[in-house]
């Protein structure tokens, strides 16, 4: 099975058996189109005075379970995921719920894990991008340089992994429990909405700027 690192994170075992099982996907909302925009507006930014790659993927198989996950931004080398901060209009705030901040920290632990824990140190331009009219790219990387997450305009956070093991150990269970809806179900009883203070010992955070 193929399965998106980001789904790991965001979507419960049920929702994502849900979209395996009959096919359909989420479509694409007005707050991922800002996103996506914000995402954009960065890695032009970054990319004029910095060397810059953006969404680079890399993938991690476990039992011929094929996990990708795509970086936002690799900036002289260091990782970056980038979310946008903003209000129910769109518009840019500084106000957040904590459980945003606590996902997207997350989803940098677990891309992290995942990066350490993949064969080989070779990242590429996934095939979306290609589609668009992207360059196709191949990008060796130093697997443990810093990974940090640019958190709209509130700032940005440095994340330093303490136990990739117990994270990469929490990873496949979550994808064996994705065998049918019982097991799913099971998983989701135990570990829903918990990820984070399951996890929060494997990592630490601190605001940079």
């Amino acid at each position: 099975m193929i399965y998106s690192a980001a789904d790991l994170v965001k979507r419960s075992c049920a929702q994502i058996v849900y979209f395996r099982e009959t096919g359909k996907e989420k479509p694409v909302s007005p707050k991922m189109s800002i996103g996506i925009s914000f995402q954009d507006t960065i890695t032009q930014r970054e990319s004029l005075t910095n060397d810059v790659a953006c969404e680079m993927r890399g993938c991690y198989n476990y039992k011929d379970n094929l996990i990708f996950f795509c970086i936002d931004m690799i900036k002289n080398g260091e990782f970056f995921e980038i979310k946008s901060v903003t209000d129910e209009n769109g518009n840019d705030t500084l106000e957040y719920p904590e459980w945003y901040l606590k996902s997207s920290l997350l989803q940098c632990v677990f891309y992290k894990t995942l990066l350490l824990n993949m064969d080989g140190n070779t990242l590429v331009t996934p095939k979306f991008r290609i589609d668009a009219g992207f360059e196709d790219v191949t990008i060796n990387v130093n697997k443990q340089s810093q990974f940090s997450l640019i958190f709209g305009n509130v700032g940005t956070f440095k994340i330093n992994l303490l136990d990739d093991a117990k994270v990469l150990k929490f990873i496949q269970d979550k994808v064996d429990a994705l065998l049918n809806y019982t097991t799913a179900r099971a998983f989701d009883a135990q570990f829903k909405h918990k990820e984070f203070e399951v996890l929060r010992d494997c990592f630490t955070f601190e605001k940079v700027f």
